[in-house]
């Protein structure tokens, strides 16, 4: 399904909030993938893969998606693990609410291969900095790192 352009984007997000899917990849020796943002907001630092729900797509396919997208990697989703809800953030110009399902996913295989979006993907045992706060206060609070 094409996006939406630019212009329709920040026509409906800045009314409504917009639904996004945030994935966490566990490895079999307990560590967490993450991956560097290249472009705002929060540029230059470390999140959760994630991306906005896409019309009739299942969470569970959009987890799956979204880890392919952005890291190259295939992964088995699991199961949801929570949400993140980000009520005010800047981004294109407009401020917009993001509400993210966090989905559990296991690695499958594949070869590390950032997308345009991505500057870094790497696999974590305890949290870096910088990362999106949301994200280390979801991380920490489910003690996944």
């Amino acid at each position: 399904m094409p996006l939406l352009p630019e212009k329709d984007f920040c026509r409906i997000y800045k009314k409504t909030p917009r639904l996004t899917v945030d994935v966490v990849v566990c490895s079999t020796g307990g560590s967490v993938l993450l991956t560097k943002r290249a472009i705002p907001p929060y540029r230059g630092m470390w999140h959760l893969p994630g991306s906005t729900l896409r019309m009739q797509e299942s969470l569970m396919k959009a987890a799956v998606r979204v880890v392919k997208m952005e890291t190259g990697l295939a992964v088995k989703s699991i199961k949801i693990l929570g949400q993140i809800e980000f009520p005010r953030i800047r981004r294109l110009g407009i401020t917009m609410h993001d509400v993210s399902i966090v989905v559990l996913c296991t690695l499958k295989g594949g070869k590390i291969k950032p997308d345009k979006n991505t500057s870094a993907v790497e696999f974590f045992t305890k949290i870096p900095a910088p990362i999106i706060p949301h994200h280390r206060k979801f991380l920490k609070s489910h003690t996944l790192l």
